[in-house]
């Protein structure tokens, strides 16, 4: 056996140190954990006051913007890989309080599980949602999918499938196009109650992604025991396909591993015509990603779609392609 020792240190005249300090040691830990490599360290916990600092301030500002909705949504488009047609959104929530110290989503979301807020920043992002979606099929006619992120702790609440089909209802909105999308299941024990939760939403006639798929052995346990309808891709995977063999070699597993048991696939973070190129030869069926648009707002997502035209990126693709079939003829002439 190896064992690791992670030793925190906390002098007792830190002002406040009675207040702080069983916080500071779940920091230090998680500082521990988030850092090892394997050996013996000592983490000073008077470097990380900052930290539980800032997580004070997102707190109390995330506490206001729940009870004023001072939150805002963005839309990432989601494009069919083949056609790059436009075939659908995902829903990203915004917190104007919090712009000025540059803390997003990846920030304050785990503060928000923390402190018990999630289930509010989540229905928030639920009901506004699919308000909007309301909006956009009937006055724009938009035809795609919204997909919906929510806390994989919410797989834990046995009300939340009744507290999406009371939104549903209020909206009157069909739900085969709303996706719901799970994020941090890493952190989610497949158990009868989180796989009933998913059941309950599907049965209400929405559909159910995993995010973050392949970031571990966790996900691929999942895939087999959650009935889920797609699966994203993780960024991690796409950022060096087109340079690295094994990461692309994984990313066609993972593709071939979701048809296999019948769920869309999506790659997410696709930020070159390189990477895209390899995922449409991976036969994945959608695509997100910086390279064909950045997250909008209501406006500039209606106008996207209004304007959109995949043959401008076909096009680039095409130029990629018969520059392969050059090399190839004048190897051949040689």
């Amino acid at each position: 056996f190896r064992l690791s020792l992670a030793t925190g240190v906390l002098p007792l005249d830190t002002p406040k140190f009675e207040e702080i300090w069983h916080r500071c040691i779940d920091e230090m830990l998680n500082n521990a954990k988030d850092h090892s490599d394997g050996e013996s360290r000592i983490v000073y916990g008077e470097e990380l006051l900052h930290s539980l600092e800032r997580h004070d301030v997102i707190e109390k500002r995330l506490l206001e913007c729940c009870e004023s909705d001072n939150f805002e949504l963005r839309f990432m488009p989601i494009f069919n890989a083949k056609t790059l047609q436009i075939d659908g959104a995902e829903c990203l929530i915004r917190c104007p309080a919090l712009f000025d110290i540059k803390a997003g989503p990846d920030e304050f979301i785990p503060v928000a599980e923390k402190s018990n807020l999630i289930s509010k920043l989540d229905m928030w992002v639920i009901s506004t949602a699919i308000k909007t979606y309301k909006e956009l099929a009937d006055i724009h006619q938009y035809k795609g999918t919204l997909s919906i992120n929510i806390s994989a702790m919410e797989l834990y609440n046995r009300n939340f499938a009744d507290n999406i089909r009371k939104v549903l209802e209020r909206y009157q909105v069909p739900p085969s196009n709303i996706i719901i999308e799970i994020t941090e299941t890493s952190y989610v024990k497949s158990s009868k109650l989180t796989v009933q939760t998913i059941e309950s939403i599907r049965s209400l006639g929405l559909k159910v992604s995993l995010d973050d798929f392949g970031t571990g052995y966790t996900a691929f346990n999942q895939l087999l025991h959650y009935p889920v309808d797609e699966l994203k891709i993780d960024k991690s995977f796409i950022d060096n396909i087109a340079h690295d063999k094994a990461d692309r070699k994984m990313v066609e597993s993972m593709v071939n591993l979701g048809h296999s048991c019948d769920t869309l696939v999506v790659g997410e973070g696709v930020e070159s015509l390189e990477q895209y190129h390899h995922l449409r030869k991976a036969n994945c069926d959608l695509i997100q990603g910086y390279f064909f648009s950045q997250p909008l707002t209501y406006i500039e997502f209606i106008e996207f779609v209004r304007d959109h035209n995949p043959q401008t990126i076909l096009d680039q693709q095409a130029l990629l392609e018969p520059s392969t079939n050059e090399r190839v003829v004048v190897l051949n002439h040689k």
